[in-house]
């Protein structure tokens, strides 16, 4: 396994995605945008509560599953100051934000 990468120039989908995601941190009363903490980890779509493990390897863009064996990429995204979202995407989608997706 490889570290993440992580993404400095996201695409639109990807900004708007991880727009919605500070939404949501922010309804839940957490402030994704703290300079004193507590830094903040999200996934990018769904939540960490009773994943499938196929959940694991699902593209955040598409939804489909990426078998072990094939490619998918892990990256991190930080819309904040505060939070960085855990993105999983499948080879297509990866390339379109500019990153190989490893076996």
């Amino acid at each position: 396994m490889t570290a993440a990468t992580v993404l400095r120039e996201p695409s639109a989908w990807l900004r708007a995605a991880g727009a919605a995601q500070v939404c949501r941190i922010r309804r839940m009363g957490l402030d994704p945008d703290s300079t004193t903490g507590p830094a903040l980890l999200a996934p990018l779509v769904g939540t960490l509560s009773n994943p499938d493990p196929q959940d694991d390897r699902r593209c955040d863009r598409c939804s489909r599953y990426c078998p072990p064996g094939e490619g998918y990429a892990v990256m991190l995204y930080r819309p904040t100051l505060a939070l960085a979202l855990i993105v999983g995407l499948c080879p297509v989608h990866a390339a379109v934000e500019g990153v190989s997706a490893d076996v």
